[in-house]
């Protein structure tokens, strides 16, 4: 389970900025249900991230995803150049990125690295024993300060623009192979493109195709049932050669098929005549649902595939293209006793923060006047820190500009604006 992640120089983020999924010290309203224990760290199933358009939310996605990244996807050669995306607004002088994790999986890991656009500058694992932290092996730029001696030779066959770590789990080393299972398998993040897998799942198991349609039937979608086919494409010439292409830069050798077959998810319903009497049942492709129920499908497929499997799920724009009930009745669901999985979201809909939620697991990003941006979360306000009213809603108070995070909206220069165009145009 996530613990925290911290960024620097990434994106709109310039110096350090950190995010939580520990609980808030002395904070035990709703312990039973929005929380657990991972080890003996008490953690949050659920967080939420407000705040203005482009303010910064979907950059703290975007690092987790490139770390993700990062540790999943080596260079093959020695010139080949990283995943680069500094800030733009922060001085030169500040020329590395700096990621850091922290999670639970087994034992507690922290994981960091900082790198630029030709090479890792540092990489340290740390893991937790008893009440302290174990340095495993740590590298800069000169070297490997802290390095197992059975390590050595994998050290020295490490790239300037590999991980180590990557290579450490090549070898079937057991703190390695933890780390990369939790960013390869534990580390979720949502998409419209519902994975193959989820569909074998819902096709071949019987109680969790139940499951999917119970939950859209109790969402009032009005789908009765659920169709999954193979969906094949026919390779062109084109793309034939440019997969050839692409197998010859990996160094993989492996026959290339001439077809591409792929799961597709048909959704069915009652099928009524004129006088309102079910006459049989239509198929609809999930393309042609509309997006809010697309995006339910999917989300309900998310759940149902990883129901008791303990996973970190990042859901961007949460809110997009769902009504608020439906919204708000997910948050609960999120933060049920039952569930086990972590949910972190971002979201416009500023009614969800009245949606029994704790100040821990209310998040907030703000951009300064040069445009770099903050993470800060209700929790961190003193006043609300020593506060025991539960009477005054989120909503209200940041919407009177308590929390800050509000967009600095002038209607009047606007309109100006665009008056001001339309007497140009009209000479």
């Amino acid at each position: 389970m996530l613990i925290d992640v911290k960024m620097k120089n990434f994106l709109s983020y310039g110096d350090e900025e950190s995010f939580s999924m520990e609980t808030g010290e002395r904070l035990r309203k709703y312990n039973e249900t929005h929380t657990f224990f991972a080890g003996k760290t008490h953690l949050l199933k659920n967080a939420i991230l407000f705040g203005s358009n482009a303010s910064g939310k979907t950059n703290l996605f975007a690092a987790l995803k490139r770390m993700k990244h990062m540790v999943m996807v080596p260079t093959n050669k020695i010139g080949d150049q990283l995943a680069y995306s500094p800030c733009k607004v922060m001085s030169p002088s500040m020329d590395s990125t700096t990621f850091e994790v922290s999670f639970y999986k087994g034992r507690m890991y922290n994981y960091s690295l900082s790198y630029n656009k030709n090479k890792f500058l540092s990489e340290k694992l740390k893991y937790k024993s008893g009440n302290k932290y174990i340095t495993y092996f740590e590298r800069d730029e000169t070297g490997y300060s802290i390095l197992p001696k059975g390590l050595r030779k994998i050290a020295k066959e490490t790239r300037e623009n590999s991980l180590f770590l990557f290579n450490l789990q090549n070898k079937n080393d057991e703190f390695a192979e933890d780390v990369f299972r939790w960013f390869d398998s534990d580390l979720l993040f949502f998409s419209h493109d519902i994975p193959d897998e989820y569909l074998e799942n819902i096709e071949n198991d019987v109680e969790a195709k139940s499951a999917l349609l119970s939950f859209l039937a109790f969402s009032d979608t009005n789908i009765v049932g659920i169709d999954i086919n193979d969906d094949i494409h026919e390779l062109t010439p084109a793309m034939k050669k440019m997969m050839e292409f692409l197998e010859e830069e990996l160094e993989r050798k492996q026959t290339i098929e001439n077809e591409i077959i792929a799961k597709k998810l048909y959704t069915i319903y009652k099928k009524y005549d004129k006088r309102n009497k079910v006459i049989g049942r239509s198929k609809i492709s999930l393309g042609a649902e509309s997006r809010g129920n697309q995006k339910l499908i999917s989300i309900a497929l998310t759940l149902v595939n990883n129901l008791g499997k303990g996973k970190v799920i990042l859901i961007d724009e949460f809110d997009d293209s769902l009504h608020l009930q439906l919204a708000r009745a997910l948050v609960r669901i999120f933060n049920t006793k039952s569930n086990d999985n972590q949910f972190i979201l971002s979201s416009h809909e500023l009614q969800l923060l009245d949606s029994d939620l704790r100040k821990d697991q209310i998040w907030l990003v703000e951009k300064d006047f040069r445009g770099l941006s903050h993470l800060y979360s209700i929790f961190d306000f003193k006043e609300m820190t020593g506060s025991s009213r539960d009477d005054i809603s989120f909503f209200s108070r940041y919407m009177k500009g308590q929390f800050g995070a509000l967009p600095s909206i002038d209607y009047e220069g606007m309109m100006s604006a665009l008056n001001c165009q339309k007497s140009n145009q009209d000479g």
